[in-house]
């Protein structure tokens, strides 16, 4: 698994479009290092933002059939532009404030469920 973390000050500078150019890289990196491999191995790549660490995290896993490795609720999306608008739009890259807010246990209530954008490779 490979993770990214930015500071407050780099995410606003950052473009959706060069880091959208970047994810395209490494996907298409990915590809050809898989191809390489023999015999033949079906993968996927797939990527998150895990918002508690504030990190943009992606990996690859076998395409075995077993489903991705996640214990919560998992929405897959066709397009990962809005896992990176997520990542970079995050107002806490320097940590999530501790509060004390009553409302906040009703935040948590509902079944917890991440977006995962997924493709082969």
């Amino acid at each position: 698994m490979w993770c990214i973390s930015l500071c407050s000050e780099l995410a606003k500078i950052i473009t959706l479009k060069n880091f959208s150019s970047f994810i395209e890289r490494i996907i298409a990196n990915r590809r050809e290092q898989i191809k390489a491999i023999t015999p033949a191995t079906n993968m996927l790549f797939y990527i998150w933002f895990d918002e508690q660490a504030s990190q943009l995290r992606f990996n690859i896993i076998s395409n075995d059939g077993t489903g991705l490795p996640f214990k919560c609720k998992v929405i897959l999306i066709d397009d990962y532009t809005p896992i990176l608008k997520a990542f970079l739009e995050y107002p806490y890259h320097g940590g999530i404030p501790i509060i004390a807010d009553t409302n906040l246990s009703k935040h948590y209530e509902s079944e917890y469920a991440i977006k995962v954008y997924c493709t082969g490779v």
